[in-house]
């Protein structure tokens, strides 16, 4: 196979692509239908990202993708961050939802992927037409996939030392900060697809203490059943600017029984010595039975100082 291109050594087309016909071939469906998985890296690592995807694609090893493409080191209006760069993975039909969430689950494990949001986006090509945030496009994804946030299992390795935990007050460029490893994400689910449990701390010390604990007991495991994590920052949304409280949010898969949802959150209570006004904390999933946009109660736990289970 030919050497291919460097993608931050191409300076004057935005993007290269490699599509191999044997391998597209084998997934027929229309046209409208495809979308891509979208991987992010710094603009030091697109070229080695680059090749590796080229290496898994050729070889046949991504499931479901049709084509590979890059940005490179061309300026490009659609871009919101000159400091990264993008493949993207080509796959569909975004109208089947449970395969193109198992293809980008795979895609993760194959290329080792992590991401400091937390999480990886599937955009339909109809979206790409409409824009990007960049280009004043609110809503550019279709699906996302939690993924970890840093590599753990270099970590544990020992090739790498533990990343320092950020404290929530001094987080000023972004609204949230997730923790994310990859191993505590069990099937390939959608955000929504999980259920939340939302802490309220005040903000400052107590609320920073508390996503520090958080993060130390979650790496450990010791947080059953919590897939993931996410923290409210010094930066506010506009609007509440004035919230005297940060928010830890826990995740957890919306399908587990009840009773394992209800342990998890008596775990939560107890472990952070979690009280609040109202005597309970609720596990809410975010689509309703009618399946509009909102948060259905799965279950409350009491919270201390509160002698009831609603």
């Amino acid at each position: 196979m030919a050497v291919p291109k460097k993608p931050m050594e191409e300076f004057e087309e935005e993007f290269i692509k490699l599509e191999i016909e044997e391998i597209a071939a084998k997934y027929k469906f229309d046209e409208s239908l495809r979308g891509k998985w979208m991987l992010f890296f710094e603009n030091e690592s697109m070229n080695d990202m680059w090749a590796k995807a080229v290496e898994l694609y050729s070889a046949g090893e991504l499931p479901g993708v049709i084509s590979i493409k890059a940005s490179t080191a061309a300026h490009c209006a659609r871009s919101s961050d000159p400091s990264c760069g993008a493949i993207r993975f080509k796959c569909g039909p975004h109208t089947d939802r449970e395969l193109v969430l198992q293809y980008g689950q795979q895609l993760v494990k194959k290329m080792g992927y992590s991401d400091s949001f937390g999480f990886v986006a599937y955009k339909t090509d109809s979206q790409s037409k409409i824009g990007t945030k960049a280009t004043g496009a609110i809503k550019n994804y279709l699906y996302r996939l939690p993924v970890s946030t840093y590599n753990h299992l270099k970590q544990r390795s020992g090739k790498y030392s533990e990343p320092p935990i950020e404290v929530p007050s001094r987080m000023w460029t972004h609204y949230v900060m997730a923790e994310v490893m990859g191993d505590y994400i069990e099937d390939p689910a959608e955000l929504n697809d999980y259920a939340r449990w939302t802490l309220q701390f005040p903000r400052g010390r107590q609320h920073d203490s508390a996503w520090v604990n958080a993060c130390r007991l979650y790496r450990s495991g010791e947080l059953k059943d919590v897939a993931y994590m996410q923290t409210s920052t010094a930066k506010a949304k506009s609007g509440k600017e004035n919230k005297k409280d940060g928010v830890i949010t826990f995740f957890c898969r919306d399908n587990l029984p009840l009773s394992r949802l209800q342990l998890c959150g008596d775990n939560l209570v107890e472990t952070f010595k979690y009280s609040h006004r109202k005597g309970e904390l609720k596990c809410v999933s975010y689509m309703s039975e009618s399946n509009e946009p909102g948060y259905m109660v799965l279950c409350r736990v009491p919270t201390l100082g509160s002698h009831r289970r609603a």
